[in-house]
């Protein structure tokens, strides 16, 4: 598969996003259950982080920018190359687009929350406002965490509703895609079959298939499959029946995701995976303190630019709530974090791609080759 090369002014963003999304997910794959689905949004984390560095300190600029893999960049850089990329998101495929193709929806929104008496500072807004799109809301303690869960059921089209503990801020980021397969799996060929779960035991679950032509890698350690939709593009990586999950994670980075990617050949084949609904929902400062985050929580001068508040502020928790759901006609993907901020005081052949046992799947921008999300499908 020829993939396009990035223009300048958002290309080293979106590798220190890819770099990071793989980091990210290989740190909550370690620090989650070993037996349970899970998915996440790592795009998410990166414009979340890349707006909280305009009201962090020096300290704890240093490390969000070490730990979401910005180094090489500056604060303006990193500043400058969001917007870039909210534009080029926000553009789409242009508009020579089918009908199904029209009906395909990537769309993100943020909001920045403030608990009266509390305000962010005016420098931070307008630092921020210049390159980050985002509503700015204030509520009282008595109505902000129902208007919080109103507004990611909103912004998810009912797929992600946020319930939040009382805090003084929050920051929230969510992401919304429905996409069309552009080769849709016949309904009338789904079958019940066996799923191999990682106990040894089976599961009958509903196996969609089809024939046709694919992006398609094998190796001796794996398949890759790409399914294209018309904004985005889903990929699974099976691993091979004598290797495992664990060891595919544990390959899983920026430069082999871009090199297998560059070796993706349209091939013919089969094509069998399971339907699948994952829900997963984390609070991930553990992990986050994993990779080197630690001023940001303890310290309420670390974000004491970002408030009107003498004593400062500080990360309290960062949580992130996500759906994704793989069926014959597409897929459809939701995510909502929520930072809370508590105030101080091979040869040409055919294939058989069979996903009957655990796999990870990734949901790309086609545009940009942002990752929007990223998981593991343990029990369909």
């Amino acid at each position: 598969m020829v993939q396009q090369e990035l223009p300048r002014d958002y290309s080293a963003l979106v590798e220190a996003n890819t770099r990071f999304a793989f980091k990210f997910y290989r740190a909550t794959c370690a620090e989650g259950e070993e037996n349970s689905n899970s998915t996440i949004a790592p795009l998410l984390f990166s414009i979340g982080f890349s707006l909280l560095l305009n009201g962090a300190s020096e300290k704890a600029q240093a490390e969000i920018l070490k730990a979401m893999e910005f180094d090489g960049l500056s604060l303006p850089q990193v500043n400058e190359q969001n917007f870039a990329l909210k534009e080029a998101l926000a553009s789409g495929q242009g508009d020579q687009l089918s009908k199904t193709e029209a009906l395909e929806r990537l769309v993100f929104a943020n909001a920045l929350w403030m608990v009266l008496p509390e305000r962010f500072s005016l420098k931070f807004i307008e630092r921020s406002e210049n390159y980050f799109s985002f509503d700015l809301k204030s509520s009282p303690a008595s109505a902000v965490q129902q208007e919080i869960a109103q507004w990611s059921a909103e912004k998810t089209e009912g797929l992600v509703t946020l319930n939040v503990d009382l805090s003084d801020f929050y920051l929230l980021f969510a992401t919304y895609f429905k996409g069309f397969w552009k080769n849709p799996f016949p309904e009338k060929a789904t079958y019940s079959g066996p799923f191999n779960l990682l106990d040894s035991s089976t599961k009958t679950v509903p196996m969609m298939t089809q024939a046709g032509s694919f992006p398609y890698l094998e190796t001796s350690e794996f398949q890759l499959l790409a399914l294209p939709c018309s904004l985005a593009t889903v990929y699974i990586l099976l691993p091979c029946t004598d290797s495992s999950l664990t060891r595919l994670q544990s390959s899983l980075d920026g430069p082999s995701w871009r090199s297998w990617q560059a070796a993706l050949r349209q091939q013919s084949g089969r094509v069998t995976i399971p339907k699948v609904t994952v829900s997963y929902e984390n609070e991930f400062t553990p992990v986050l303190r994993k990779l080197g985050l630690s001023q940001a929580f303890d310290s309420f001068q670390s974000l004491a630019p970002a408030v009107v508040n003498p004593e400062g502020a500080k990360l309290e928790s960062v949580i992130e709530s996500t759906v994704v759901k793989i069926d014959e006609k597409g897929a459809e993907a939701a995510s909502v974090l929520v930072m809370t901020v508590r105030a101080g005081s091979a040869a040409r052949k055919t294939f058989n791609f069979l996903a009957d046992r655990p796999f990870i799947f990734l949901i790309e921008d086609n545009k940009t080759r942002s990752i929007l999300f990223v998981g593991r499908v343990l029990e369909p």
